[in-house]
């Protein structure tokens, strides 16, 4: 989940905030692929609602997935709008697939019906092939396979094994459990050839600490830590909103969102 809440100078029981949780999912496939309107009863991976409280809780949400978090609000017949990018927390593996099969170069465009649909049959076939208890975290969102890409040779799919931290799995569970799925499937998998291991969002550079913080891996999850000299304005979550300490308190913007 994740927990919302801002302040600012003027803010009074009057003003009716807009608050919009949005995935990148969303935002990638809108400007890459489709025009659609972005409104929740049309696209899930939108959360939006109106509040005149300060503060709001959006669950039942994906794990490692970026979401921009806008709050809008119009005071004095001016609209303001700030917002903030937020990632929910993680284990993240990544993971490559040797099939051997005929490759289509529209695979490689992620837009293209052929990518879809092979996307779709890799990952129905893995899913029904998994233990039962993987496939209730599915089920219940607190797991996700997030394809990737589709690389010649002959056809490799890249792809990511993600979980909730509350998941209890470790590396060697779903490194075996995956690889037995791939090996149960239809699919014409060279087991050899495919791997999966512990991603590194600290290297990689997708991990969601501040620039004035440090990330450290922690098996397929990381965490962060404000450097010495700056605060700390989260920290239920730490080392996203790190503020450097001045005389009195610490800067910030007026009206900021904080985040858990």
């Amino acid at each position: 989940l994740i927990s919302v809440s801002w302040s600012g100078i003027n803010l009074n029981a009057q003003i009716q905030y807009r608050v919009m949780l949005i995935s990148n999912t969303v935002q990638n496939d809108i400007t890459s692929c489709e025009k659609r309107h972005t409104f929740s009863h049309l696209y899930p991976g939108v959360n939006e609602i109106n509040t005149y409280e300060k503060r709001h809780t959006f669950s039942h949400l994906y794990p490692g997935v970026k979401y921009t978090l806008t709050v809008e609000m119009t005071s004095c017949k001016q609209k303001k709008v700030i917002s903030k990018m937020i990632t929910t927390a993680a284990r993240v593996y990544n993971a490559e697939a040797y099939i051997q099969e005929l490759f289509l170069p529209s695979y490689e465009n992620t837009c293209r019906p052929e990518f879809k649909s092979m996307s779709a049959k890799f990952r129905k076939e893995i899913e029904k092939n998994l233990p039962k208890e993987f496939q209730a975290y599915i089920k219940s969102k607190t797991m996700r396979l997030v394809i990737n890409a589709i690389r010649k040779g002959s056809v490799i799919v890249v792809f990511d094994i993600v979980t909730a931290l509350d998941v209890p799995s470790n590396t060697s569970s779903i490194q075996k459990s995956f690889l037995n799925a791939l090996q149960k499937s239809t699919l014409a998998v060279d087991l050899k050839r495919t791997h999966i291991v512990e991603a590194n969002a600290c290297l990689q550079g997708t991990d969601s600490c501040s620039a004035n913080a440090t990330c450290s891996t922690e098996g397929a999850s990381y965490t962060c830590a404000c450097l010495e000299g700056f605060t700390d304005l989260s920290p239920a979550v730490p080392g996203r909103d790190c503020y450097v300490t001045i005389p009195g308190g610490t800067t910030s913007p007026s009206t900021a969102p904080s985040s858990t």
